[in-house]
């Protein structure tokens, strides 16, 4: 899982949903990071936090 989560963040994604129901393991026990639905783009995030 980190380093899907690390994928993601590599390209400027933040997952947002990080928990044990979203993390998923195929019979050949290749571990896959569910449920991209809560996720933000780092840029986004840099532009906000620089007006608060």
């Amino acid at each position: 899982m980190a380093a899907g989560v690390a994928h993601l963040h590599r390209h400027g994604i933040l997952h947002g949903d990080n928990k044990p129901a979203n993390i998923l393991i195929t019979k050949q026990n290749v571990v896959k990071l569910a449920d991209l639905g809560e996720v933000r783009y780092m840029a986004n995030i840099s532009a906000m936090s620089q007006f608060n």
